[in-house]
């Protein structure tokens, strides 16, 4: 069984649907899959129009992202009717402590529902999601938030094939990004990591490539939270975590690849990469050369006597 987003629609509660009948199933859904960031479903959008309004369950909250298409959306809420034309691009925040009284979309579109889980909340040392959350203005042709969303949606359709670690910085990515654009958002991360905690990460990656990493192992490596965490690593390291790791990976799998004792597919899963061709792609992006040939053209020539 399908762990689906639910809703609640006039104290109903029910799984996520765009459409007028409610029974509308994900074009694709993060349950069931390795993906280890946020819920999230990508859905049709159709014309529809709901007394009681509809949202989050209570104590619940999220954003739902317009992959393409348009909407027009109109929302009643306390006796008061706002209207607006959403566009690719564009983000609404939706949650259970402020649901609206009704609401219509006519348009079709492709939507990413993405639910915030509390847990998440607390992993970033965050109580909550700030006051108002639901009635936060909508984000207009937001090309930043359109890139993460179909960024989750390829790789869930992918299997998880780049790990745990990417899956979770994605979703981190989301998550920073939207509440740094609510009216109560969190204060920016201060302070930076001393030359014993660069070295410990650095040791500690360069030990476990083979490894399934992710940001609350290296975060819990150096005692901090992961979204704190994730800010301090970038400005030590002048990269993402996720792509300091994928570097590491690389570069030992180069060494391995110079050396001609290794066969390609196991230099692969030795550096913590699912497949040859997962890792021939990300060398080839990498290196501008496949890993056959990167090893070949570091072959010791044979002299003939």
């Amino acid at each position: 069984m399908i762990d689906r987003l639910q809703i609640q629609i006039s104290g109903v509660q029910r799984p996520l649907s765009f459409d007028p009948e409610g029974r509308g199933a994900p074009l694709l859904t993060s349950a069931n899959t390795p993906w280890a960031g946020m819920p999230f479903e990508l859905h049709e959008v159709k014309p529809f129009a709901r007394a009681g309004g509809a949202g989050p369950v209570d104590g619940e909250c999220g954003v739902v992202v317009l992959l393409d298409g348009a909407v027009d959306l109109a929302v009643r809420r306390d006796r008061r009717e706002v209207r607006g034309r959403l566009e690719a691009g564009s983000m609404f925040f939706v949650s259970g402590d402020s649901r609206p009284d009704w609401v219509r979309m006519n348009g079709n579109a492709r939507a990413v529902a993405v639910r915030f889980p509390q847990a998440w909340f607390e992993r970033y040392s965050v109580d909550g999601p700030p006051k108002g959350f639901g009635r936060t203005p909508p984000l207009h042709r937001d090309e930043t938030v359109r890139t993460l969303a179909r960024l989750m949606c390829e790789e869930v359709e992918r299997g998880g094939a780049n790990g745990r670690l990417y899956s979770e910085s994605l979703s981190m990515a989301l998550f920073s990004y939207v509440l740094e654009r609510v009216p109560a958002a969190p204060a920016r991360a201060s302070g930076a990591l001393n030359d014993g905690q660069r070295r410990s990460l650095q040791q500690y990656v360069a030990s476990r490539l083979h490894e399934e990493l992710s940001l609350s192992d290296l975060s819990a490596r150096v005692g901090l939270g992961p979204r704190h965490f994730s800010k301090l690593f970038q400005r030590a390291f002048g990269t993402t975590p996720h792509q300091y790791v994928l570097q590491a990976r690389l570069a030992e799998g180069a060494r391995l690849l110079s050396d001609g004792k290794h066969d390609i597919a196991a230099i692969a899963f030795h550096v913590g990469f699912s497949s040859q061709s997962h890792f021939t792609a990300a060398f080839r992006r990498a290196y501008g050369v496949t890993p056959r040939r990167y090893a070949s053209e570091r072959r010791p020539t044979q002299i003939v006597r």
